[in-house]
């Protein structure tokens, strides 16, 4: 059984890993390729951790298409 300190350490990890994919995915308009050099990862470690939290990149395409509008 995995403790309480642990069980919320994980939480945090978790919570902090998408702010941040979030974030660079926005910062790139959702180029993965970008986004993943950006945070010195592989494209594919990246779309790992994007499948892993149900993020799409392109969400991130349609929010920079409509900020130029």
């Amino acid at each position: 059984m995995v403790s309480g300190a642990l069980w919320r350490d994980k939480r945090v990890v978790e919570k902090f890993t998408v702010r941040y994919v979030r974030d660079v995915l926005e910062r790139t308009e959702g180029n993965v390729s970008r986004a993943a050099e950006m945070s010195g990862l592989t494209r594919a470690a990246l779309q790992k951790i994007m499948r892993r939290y149900g993020i799409r990149s392109e969400d991130y395409r349609a929010l920079s298409s409509h900020s130029r509008a």
